[in-house]
């Protein structure tokens, strides 16, 4: 009832957090100085040549913001009675006060946006330049894909009846109320959500579309040129697509294009019962759904379904075996392959293509697959011992996994026990060679392979934050 309730809740919110209700341990796809040597996947030996660059001391009570590619780190810190931003250890421009939780970076790493108070005013300060002066900022940054784009919303004045969207320094009209901005991915389009007359819209372009009781998130395909929400009217949802109204149910949500834009999926309820409906085809009906997802290639979907209190997968409209639990599926780069995990009775395993692995006390939250889906890892807990799982052996140590875009190498964490002269840590292993030790890790900083053998991480070390760059070569 409980996990009814969580999805249902999350449906009439336009499901946005629908698969975390259902699978509370989500499956994720990671589509100098010599250190190590070992052999590699194919018999040579690797060594691992790390570079290490300090970014300062951490941030307060440990609140930092992370780049997306891995190398930078901001945040906010008070120095006597004013406060500034630390980037990468360095201080910018001191401000009456800094919104500590408005620091958002760029994807690229690139800019980084804050909120931050001037006397009875409030501006956003974007790549080190301030901007205008407002009554009041009401949303973080939000930057394109690409990062050469940034919007926010704002209030003008004491005066102003409404608020305005900032996109790229340029205000709207005034809305009764707005939501964050959005972009496509490609930053040629943007969005935003509003209310005028009590009825709510998306506003694209700077164009107004049709006014509804609600409306769910904008969902761009990477390009732009396909655009999709949640409406609701005359209390019956349906999926908005390029401007045209589809079905009607009691609850609509989930939108999900392929890459290429061409196919749509989504999922709905009918009364009681839920479905996913692909291309305007309608599914088979659960007690539970999920919102389902595509390959790359767009040919194939998923998703989880609930039926009779036994959880299963989907795969292209075929369900798979029953579990007491399943998680996120996920499919390989080229499709091929899905892969999830499940449970019986309190035991885990990965599935791959409905084979299982082998039984496990727990599976951590990420499984790495290779694109071409020859190669898999994922954390584990065999008796008491935490262990990582590759290609279905068993190495010591666990914690934060990524692979290589190519497959070809698997990264990941080793947690190192307090010792005589030591307090503990973690270290960083790829294919097993043993890098250097760290206090930890950050949790929210990704690792990032810049290309198929340099890794890019942050790590602390001595109360400072340290930038791990890890070249990875053969002999």
């Amino acid at each position: 009832m409980g996990v009814a309730w969580c999805v249902m809740t999350e449906a009439i919110m336009g499901w946005s957090r629908a698969r975390e209700a259902l699978c509370w341990w989500c499956v994720a796809v990671s589509v100098g100085l010599m250190v190590g040597v070992a052999r590699g996947q194919e018999g040579k030996q690797i060594k691992l040549t790390i570079k290490e660059t300090s970014l300062g001391p951490l941030g307060p009570g440990g609140k930092m913001a992370f780049s997306k590619d891995g190398r930078h780190v901001a945040y906010a810190a008070k120095r006597d009675s004013k406060w500034v931003v630390m980037v990468d250890g360095v201080a910018g421009k001191e401000h009456e006060w800094v919104v500590a939780n408005s620091l958002v970076f760029s994807a690229d790493g690139a800019r980084l946006a804050y909120e931050v108070q001037e006397g009875e005013k409030m501006m956003m300060v974007i790549g080190g330049e301030e901007g205008k002066r407002y009554q009041e900022v009401l949303s973080r940054a939000t930057f394109s894909g690409d990062g050469k784009r940034v919007g926010y919303v704002a209030k003008v004045s004491a005066e102003s009846k409404g608020v305005v969207a900032v996109l790229d320094g340029v205000e709207s009209q005034e809305y009764e109320r707005i939501n964050r901005v959005v972009f496509s991915e490609d930053g040629k389009r943007f969005g935003f959500r509003a209310e005028k007359s009590g009825k709510r819209k998306w506003v694209i372009d700077g164009k107004e579309g049709k006014g509804y009781d609600t409306v769910g998130l904008l969902e761009f395909i990477a390009d732009g040129k396909r655009w999709g929400h949640m409406a609701e009217a005359g209390g019956k949802q349906m999926m908005v697509v390029d401007g045209e109204e589809g079905k009607g149910y009691d609850l609509a949500g989930g939108l999900r294009f392929s890459a290429d834009g061409k196919r749509v999926a989504y999922a709905a309820t009918r009364g009681r019962r839920f479905l996913v409906v692909v291309d305007g085809s309608e599914g088979k009906e659960y007690d539970l759904v999920t919102e389902p997802r595509f390959s790359g290639d767009g040919a194939r979907f998923a998703y989880e379904a609930v039926r009779n209190k036994r959880c299963m997968v989907v795969v292209d409209g075929e369900e798979g075996r029953t579990y007491d639990q399943v998680g996120m599926a996920a499919f390989s780069g080229d499709g091929k392959h899905v892969v999830y995990r499940a449970s019986v009775d309190r035991k885990y395993v990965v599935v791959v293509d409905g084979v299982e692995g082998k039984e496990y006390e727990r599976v951590g939250s990420t499984v790495a697959i290779s694109p071409d889906g020859k190669r898999l890892a994922y954390a584990a807990k065999k008796g008491t011992e935490d262990c990582l799982v590759v290609d279905g052996k068993e190495v010591e140590g666990a914690g934060s996994i990524t692979m290589s875009p190519d497959g070809r190498y698997v990264a990941h964490a080793k947690d190192i026990a307090p010792g005589p002269g030591r307090s503990g840590g973690s270290v960083l292993l790829v294919n097993g060679v043993m890098g250097k030790e760290y206090d930890g890790f950050f949790v929210g900083a990704e690792w990032v392979f810049e290309g198929p053998n340099r890794l890019v991480l942050l790590a602390t070390r001595g109360g400072e934050v340290v930038r791990v760059e890890v070249e990875i070569g053969e002999e």
